[in-house]
């Protein structure tokens, strides 16, 4: 098999040679070419050609001669140039989104920010960056003591893999890999992400379909790049699997008779879908709901429907026809897209509280505040970071080793819940789980806590008691579903921290903790709106009278 399988990476390798070697002859001797970009370019490419000569050679000769045998240094050697060129590469990539943010928002300033020295000074700092966060893991690797085995299951030498055959305590190396990580590729991503928002919305306020097609095409097959590299660090150890599939048990202790909440929880998912399609269908038709508030309402319906349809259909398949196999990659994408969705569902909530703070604090200065660019950009913002942040959560999960087994006490795949089945230290997915929910929800709650502190405190003292019983009565609504939200969060992680047997209570309060908000907002948010109540009437009217105009001619 590894035969066969050697000749696609061969032709590859091949490729990747002639057309970096192509590239950078191209770039060298043609003078159109001596630009910031394209310097980046050749940067790109010298990364590239070491380390696909880093690998691929030892891995064909592993297929073709069997030469599976290298020796402590070379193995240290191979692992010192394959970190430190990943390093250097989401440097560069981070560099090209930079490139290509002060290209197309200051294009007028492009030759006097991004000089030749600058373009030096970078690349110099980013190679520096890779190999002094890099040459400890050499010293790190170097003071365990023996190894308990000497069979790597891989085509190269990485950090983990090595670690992990010692008999000492590797703590030290988790903790600092992990920190790397975090310092490199999560500042990297971040900076990326800042540069392609900016750049979506300076594109998008272009008048020039022709310019807008043109930066988009840019833009994309920067992306494309920046997505290869982190799908081939994901999957880069899928040969830890020992079990390829999970199995969905359903709510612990009660699996004789846990179909029959199937009856409520497909009606609340109906109610999710139902109410929320409405709300949507009401902001779009009906012109006096294009206001702020209830685009922030559009939003939330949306991400509540995204967030239900991640969980329920699966959870019904189990009760109905005992579909309970889920494959690694289908649950992995699972716990992204709740943590995806669950992030977004709290950026929300923020936006929908500092809209609430303006609208009562300052209500004057309201329309030139929360504006449909404020609100574009806060969009845009939400779901990239979430949807970038999120990304070490199942790619961490991917790394553990699942040996045996493979029973997963729940309704569906939660991040702890399924390394709590892994062989091997999941440490690093606890802290990991810990420092986003940290960063995340808990900044976001922080800020709406003081949002509604100020916005009682301005309500409060109006004069109108009937003003202050309606404002009051509508932040309460609000708050309950909010503490809800965060406090159901708060219960499941510490009950996974705590590493306790999985119990009914805590699988059945994340079961409803990602169904209930998606059926309550709905009601909460928009049938308290006397607004959006008007609406709906609007839109019935004017669903039936269409029922009537195609009646009457058939009559």
């Amino acid at each position: 098999m590894h035969m066969w399988m050697s000749l696609p990476f061969c032709s590859m390798y091949a490729m990747a040679v002639v057309g970096t070697c192509g590239l950078l002859y191209l770039i060298h001797y043609k003078d159109a070419l001596h630009k910031p970009m394209y310097y980046f370019l050749a940067m790109l490419c010298l990364i590239d050609l070491v380390m696909c000569s880093s690998t691929i050679p030892k891995a064909l000769c592993i297929f073709w001669f069997h030469l599976k045998e290298i020796g402590f240094n070379e193995c240290l050697v191979q692992m010192f140039f394959i970190h430190t060129f990943t390093r250097m590469e989401s440097g560069v990539l981070m560099l090209m989104a930079l490139d290509c943010y002060v290209a197309i928002c200051y294009p007028l300033r492009y030759s006097t920010i991004l000089t030749n020295p600058v373009i030096a000074k970078a690349g110099l700092s980013s190679f520096l960056k890779g190999v002094l966060l890099i040459t400890p893991f050499t010293f790190l690797i170097k003071r365990l003591p023996d190894y308990r085995g000497k069979f790597i299951p891989h085509t190269y030498c990485d950090h983990m893999s090595v670690d992990k055959l010692s008999c000492g305590n590797i703590k030290l190396n988790v903790i600092y890999g992990l920190m790397v990580a975090l310092l490199t590729g999560g500042f990297d991503i971040q900076c990326i992400t800042l540069s392609y928002t900016m750049i979506l919305w300076a594109v998008v306020s272009l008048s020039s379909a022709d310019a807008q097609q043109k930066a988009f095409g840019t833009c994309t097959a920067h992306i494309s790049s920046i997505e290869n590299m982190s799908m081939s660090l994901q999957v880069s150890n899928s040969s830890k699997f020992q079990v390829s599939e999970f199995i969905l048990m359903g709510f612990p202790g009660i699996h004789s008779w846990q179909h029959w909440l199937s009856l409520p929880l497909a009606l609340l998912y109906l109610s999710a879908i139902g109410a929320n399609s409405l709300i949507l269908i009401t902001i779009c038709q009906d012109s006096a709901l294009q206001q702020p508030m209830y685009h922030f309402l559009g939003i939330l319906s949306v991400v509540d429907m995204g967030l239900a349809t991640t969980i329920m259909p699966k959870i019904l398949a189990i009760f109905w026809f005992d579909a309970k196999v889920i494959s690694l990659p289908e649950c992995f994408a699972q716990i992204y897209a709740i943590h995806c969705f669950v992030g977004m569902e709290s950026g929300i909530f923020l936006c929908m509280a500092f809209d609430r703070y303006v609208a009562i604090c300052h209500p004057l200065r309201y329309p030139s505040i929360v504006t449909n660019a404020l609100i574009l950009k806060a969009t845009l913002f939400m779901v990239f970071w979430n949807g970038l942040v999120v990304i070490p959560v199942p790619v961490l999960a991917a790394q553990r080793n699942y040996c045996f087994r493979n029973e997963i006490e729940h309704c569906l795949c939660s991040n702890l819940g399924v390394t709590r089945l892994a062989c091997d230290d999941r440490r690093p997915n606890s802290i990991c789980q810990l420092v986003l929910a940290w960063l995340g929800m808990g900044s976001d709650l922080s800020l709406i806590i003081l949002s509604y502190t100020l916005i009682l405190r301005s309500v409060l003292r109006l004069n109108s008691a009937e003003a202050v019983s309606k404002a009051l009565s509508t932040c309460t609504s609000h708050l309950i579903l909010i503490l809800f939200f965060y406090t159901v969060v708060v219960v499941i992680s510490v009950t996974h921290l705590a590493e306790t047997k999985a119990t009914l209570i805590p699988v059945l309060l994340n079961v409803l903790h990602n169904i209930i908000p998606p059926s309550l907002n709905p009601m909460v948010y928009a049938l308290r709106t006397k607004e959006l109540r008007a609406g709906f009437q609007k839109v019935f009217c004017l669903s039936l009278e269409k029922k009537v105009r195609h009646q009457r001619p058939s009559s």
